[in-house]
């Protein structure tokens, strides 16, 4: 799954499991890619 945002050139999208449980996300803004881990 994958948002866009439109304030800033920036998407956002969900990695998930095998079981297509949301484990995480990764920011994509400027060629860059930060991860962040689900805390909960």
């Amino acid at each position: 799954t994958k948002f866009f945002l439109r304030v800033v050139d920036a998407q956002v999208s969900f990695t998930k499991d095998d079981s297509s449980t949301v484990t995480g996300l990764v920011l994509h803004q400027n060629g860059a890619n930060q991860p962040g881990q689900k805390v909960r």
